[in-house]
């Protein structure tokens, strides 16, 4: 589960067709790959440690992977709190609906640690002081760019810390 102690690595130029079975193999010949997540030409691989990680970086920066030289490196921190999050699961979404909209939707509630948005689904991470209960009783079935979207809590693994990306930015997450 990624939190407190792994490494993050951003991972870019990825072409169309890479998937996470691409990635991981390359990335485990150097330690164990607590999470591996592709958003269309750019993903995140959480390392079990710092050391694994760099190694990985170090070694894999401009390999060829679908025919194409990717670029790594470590992920850059925008914005990691310490504070625990629950983690709402947002599903039955539109192409059309992007992370700035549902992160609006869910700010009445509470603070919005991370919104990641992936394809017809995503999560959204509040603060713990956060109405989550009202949220998702207020949201779920609400209609959103002409669909009922789906709120309930995450059957993933919470993490205890969000993710190191833009919080505007989307990426998957958590998977459990």
């Amino acid at each position: 589960m990624p939190g407190a102690g792994t490494f993050k690595i951003f991972v870019g130029n990825l072409s169309d067709k890479t998937t996470d079975a691409d990635l991981r193999p390359l990335f485990e010949k150097y330690g164990t790959v607590v999470e591996c997540d592709i958003i269309r030409n750019y993903g995140f691989v959480h390392m079990e440690n710092e050391q694994v990680g760099r190694e990985a970086v170090q070694n894999l920066n401009g390999e060829i992977v679908n025919g194409q030289a990717i670029k790594i490196e470590a992920a850059k921190s925008r914005k990691a709190p310490s504070t625990p999050t629950t983690k709402v699961f947002v599903g039955n979404l539109t192409d059309k609906t992007r992370a700035p909209e549902v992160r609006e939707l869910f700010q009445k509630f509470g603070t919005v640690v991370e919104c990641d948005i992936v394809r017809n689904y995503g999560f959204v991470h509040l603060d713990a002081s956060s109405d989550v209960n009202e949220a998702i009783k207020e949201l779920n079935g609400l209609m959103v760019d002409g669909q009922p979207m789906k709120v309930q809590l995450s059957t993933s693994r919470v993490r205890q810390r969000p993710g190191m990306g833009d919080p505007e930015q989307c990426y998957r997450c958590g998977r459990g």
